[in-house]
């Protein structure tokens, strides 16, 4: 009897033992953007990729945040907590013809939550950024927006 009830206290044990690990690799991520003239309802196809799954985001994908009326968010997917998270993104206007594209890499780690997100910015402007870890830069190479760049803002927020 006592080596059947020491055997259930490490069964219970083990399993709390995993939760406590599947917790600790709780690793989020999204994609936003802010919709203008250019970033559009039909603009925006972004690939994730963190070694182990692969999300695809097309523009249906995208829903409106409800606190802005010109941002747009995809799902939430949740990611490895260790390695890297490629994005690949290409953005095209309404009627469909690119105007950019681009890739990054970014760090995976246990309980931290990505967030990346499209801003157009206009010619000679600039876009600060208070709260981002990053912000990458990507020419627009449509003829009727030269000069003008794509930010991709880099937000995290870990444990």
């Amino acid at each position: 009897m006592k080596s059947r009830l020491a055997y259930f206290l490490l069964a219970v044990l083990a399993v709390g033992a995993c939760s406590e690990e599947e917790q600790a690799s709780d690793s989020r991520a999204r994609v936003y953007y802010i919709q203008d003239s250019l970033l559009s309802l039909k603009s925006v196809y972004v690939t994730l990729d963190d070694g182990n799954s692969i999300w695809e985001f097309e523009p249906h994908n995208f829903r409106r945040v409800e606190t802005d009326s010109n941002r747009f968010t995809s799902p939430e997917v949740q990611t490895q907590a260790n390695g890297t998270l490629q994005m690949i993104f290409h953005l095209v206007t309404s009627n469909g013809s690119p105007f950019c594209d681009g890739s990054l890499v970014a760090p995976l780690s246990p309980n931290w939550r990505w967030s990346f997100e499209f801003v157009h910015v206009l010619k000679d402007s600039v876009y600060a950024c208070s709260d981002c870890i990053k912000v990458s830069i990507y020419e627009i190479y449509d003829q009727a927006h030269l000069g003008e760049s794509i930010h991709v803002l880099w937000r995290g927020r870990g444990p």
